[in-house]
């Protein structure tokens, strides 16, 4: 199956996240595209769908946000699997509830197979100075949360999911 894998990054982190889903997609047999959600105009050519966005400030990335009102509909008519990236500490702080209303209520409009919210990650150097300020007021600790493992665990279940499919 041809599955996208598009996803809204503002510093890289979430990116990564999407590579890893990309290559444990394809490792599995499907032919699996990673784009950012501002490059893509058809989803014609796709079987399936991951979306993934960074969370900041309670909400995901402006280009998530737009590919998901603008393909709403074809989403509907195919698999369609979310995830949500932003939730910086320990794992134990982190649930698949964390996001709160503004992030239920995308997700809940689109109606996916599966919603993920895995940790983030957040670098001091990749900073400009208004957001090392807001930082420091919300008090977000710096450090790599996202756990590899727990990424490709659900990657392979898209896949087993797709492969089930055919």
């Amino acid at each position: 199956m041809k599955v996208l894998v598009t996803v809204a990054s503002k510093h890289g982190a979430t990116a990564e996240i999407g590579k890893v889903i990309q290559q444990t997609i394809t490792a599995a047999g499907h032919q699996a595209h990673l784009n950012e959600p501002g490059k893509v105009t058809d989803l014609s050519p796709y079987d399936a769908v991951v979306l993934g966005s960074a969370v900041y400030a309670g909400n995901w990335r402006p280009s998530a946000r737009k590919f998901a009102t603008k393909h709403t509909d074809e989403l509907h008519a195919m698999p369609l699997w979310v995830f949500s990236s932003g939730p910086l500490g320990p794992e134990e702080e982190v649930t698949d509830t964390y996001m709160g209303p503004v992030i239920d209520k995308h997700v809940e409009a689109l109606d996916p197979v599966e919603h993920k919210v895995f940790s983030g990650k957040l670098e001091q150097s990749d900073l400009n100075l208004s957001e090392r300020m807001i930082i420091r007021v919300v008090n977000a600790p710096y450090g790599d949360y996202r756990d590899k493992n727990e990424i490709v665990t659900w990657a392979k279940s898209i896949a087993d999911y797709l492969t089930d499919m055919e």
